[in-house]
């Protein structure tokens, strides 16, 4: 939520190309499954990497279209 909103900040700053609104929608997207796979082999909290997947991917769900409105 954090980093997409500084992206978009900067967007409206600075008025960058495409290349930079892509960006933003690469921000804005949930963490990936590499991040619960790599718990599973590394001494991790394996349940807080998969509640971050899980939320994640949860609020992308709400947030990605009105970022992309927003862009």
């Amino acid at each position: 939520l954090l980093l997409p909103t500084l992206f978009l900040l900067a967007a409206r700053l600075f008025h960058p190309g495409e290349a930079f609104k892509v960006s933003i929608l690469e921000a804005a997207m949930p963490v990936g499954l590499t991040a619960f796979s790599l718990a599973q082999e590394y001494p991790v909290d394996k349940e807080a990497v998969a509640a971050a997947v899980f939320l994640s991917t949860l609020f992308s769900i709400l947030l990605l279209p009105i970022i992309t409105t927003l862009i």
